[in-house]
């Protein structure tokens, strides 16, 4: 049986994810553009108080984390819907 890789760092589809990134409020902006210069001018984007969830490629996650790093932007978290489905068994309750 061949291995699923939907939804992982081993996944090269052109299916799209919604992807949360998390910043400081100030770099929303230069977020934005740096995800619309790797994904697309129309990329579907909504900007949240600390980020912006945005409907991407899997693999432009890390693109955009190291563009945000070359400018000097710290990034707090990223999530992504590929994550939270793979697992959906997880609990914090478990690394205790």
């Amino acid at each position: 049986m061949e291995k699923q890789n939907t939804g992982t760092p081993l996944e090269y589809s052109d299916s799209k994810y919604f992807v949360y990134f998390e910043v400081y409020p100030s770099e929303i902006s230069k977020l934005r553009k740096i995800i619309q210069q790797i994904e697309g001018e129309n990329t579907l984007m909504l900007e949240q108080e600390f980020g912006i969830t945005c409907k991407i490629n899997n693999q432009a996650i890390p693109e955009i984390v190291r563009e945000l790093s070359a400018h000097n932007i710290a990034v707090y978290g990223v999530l992504s819907s590929s994550l939270l489905k793979r697992s959906k068994n997880y609990s914090i309750d478990n690394l205790s």
